[in-house]
């Protein structure tokens, strides 16, 4: 009876709920941080009763009902990390969602949905069989959902006949709907300033190459602000020595991008993950910088 969905913000969770509403023809109940955590005890409990008795009211005219809880770890943080408040919501919400269980086959049609771009920020009782029992993890899009979303966004905008979407949705890596959202109203942001500051009268406003170009050097992958960005330069030749290592480093790394193809022919999972150890300055951070080069991948430092 209930459902999360969990992933990095802006990749759409609560616009799903919101097209399932749609159609569904279903009541919709929203939940959120600001209406649950009141200024006086026991404001947050009540309007959560109040929530779920809504809900129950429109289901037992037979109408679809759904209650979506955004933020659930605002709401319900784990116990090490929540305050005297916080634990009575989290227990008015367990009752709920208990009370909500035994009364599914009287009211099959009330479904609970929560959302939380920190799943493990939870508390561990909301996961329980019966309660959260179903999760659904809503990731970031790959390159042919960019183009889709892209496509989706800019559909009343004027396009240049040189604009290519597939080629602006590969420049996207690690963009979400919202920040693809962002990017389209920049781009046209920037189409407007330069039509404005055109002599020319009556001219239709029209997106060129150059205005995405430019979009995209405003609009960054949200996931990624704050976090240094490096493309870097260093060759394999440019590392004396180190022919094991580097062999290893290119089959782990370099090899699965280049030829992901074969990889996925053959059915071999790439390694997720690699960990170079040894004292100081035995080349550890610029072999990880070779293979980002001879990859063509994107670096980021995290120190």
């Amino acid at each position: 009876r209930g459902l999360l969905l969990y992933g990095p913000p802006g990749t759409g969770k609560t616009s799903l709920v919101q097209a399932i509403v749609r159609e569904c023809s279903a009541h919709l109940t929203m939940i959120n941080t600001y209406s649950v955590h009141k200024a006086h005890a026991g404001e947050g409990e009540k309007f959560l009763r109040e929530a779920f008795s809504e809900a129950y009211s429109q289901a037992s005219q037979g109408r679809p009902a759904i209650i979506f809880i955004d933020e659930l770890d605002g709401i319900c943080p784990r116990r090490n990390s929540r305050r005297e408040q916080e634990s009575r919501i989290v227990g008015q919400l367990l009752t709920l969602m208990d009370g909500n269980k035994k009364l599914s086959k009287k009211l099959p049609h009330v479904v609970v949905v929560a959302s939380t771009n920190r799943v493990d920020a939870i508390d561990p009782a909301l996961r329980r069989p019966g309660r959260f029992d179903s999760e659904i993890e809503v990731t970031v899009p790959t390159v042919e959902e960019r183009l889709q979303i892209l496509k989706l966004y800019s559909k009343n905008l004027h396009l240049d006949e040189n604009v290519d979407l597939q080629i602006i949705a590969g420049w996207c890596n690690g963009y979400v709907g919202a920040d693809l959202e962002a990017l389209c109203r920049e781009a046209a942001r920037l189409a407007y300033r330069r039509l404005s500051n055109s002599s020319e009268d009556g001219k239709v406003l029209t997106l060129l190459m150059e205005d995405w170009e430019s979009a995209r050097s405003q609009i960054k992958a949200s996931m990624i602000r704050g976090v240094t960005k490096e493309a870097p330069t260093v060759s394999w030749d440019d590392i004396g020595g180190l022919k094991d290592l580097k062999k290893k480093l290119q089959q782990a790394v370099e090899w699965p991008i280049k030829h992901a193809a074969a990889f996925a022919r053959l059915g071999i999972s790439p390694v997720r993950g690699v960990l170079l150890h040894g004292p100081p300055g035995c080349s550890k951070t610029t072999l990880a910088k070779a293979a980002a080069h001879a990859a063509q991948a994107s670096f980021f430092s995290l120190r």
